[in-house]
């Protein structure tokens, strides 16, 4: 019996975890220049920020538990220092083009 509810414990806990990435992302994603960079490489720089920051996010959710404190920081503060980034050359591009700045 008490083997069955280990097994079963396990097979829960390994499906909740199917999803999860292993690994975080190696490296932030280069930001460019918001002073001269096009609109198509603004763009392409926001989708690789929202899909770093999101599997950082995603890895948190899921194996937070499991990551040491220090390491659950580091993703943390790697993963803001990615969108600030991003959002001050996102700042400096639309003051270049005249544009609102909204989110």
């Amino acid at each position: 019996m008490k083997y069955s509810i280990a097994l079963l414990t396990l097979t829960f806990a390994l499906n909740a975890s199917a999803g999860c990435p292993l690994l975080a992302p190696s490296e932030m994603p280069a930001i460019p220049d918001g002073n001269s960079a096009s609109a198509d490489t603004m763009r392409s720089a926001m989708t690789q920020v929202q899909e770093y920051v999101g599997t950082i996010e995603h890895l948190l959710e899921c194996r937070g538990v499991m990551l040491s404190s220090a390491y659950y920081e580091e993703l943390l503060t790697s993963a803001e220092a990615a969108a600030g980034a991003f959002n001050e050359q996102l700042a400096l591009y639309r003051q270049r083009n005249g544009t609102i700045a909204s989110n």
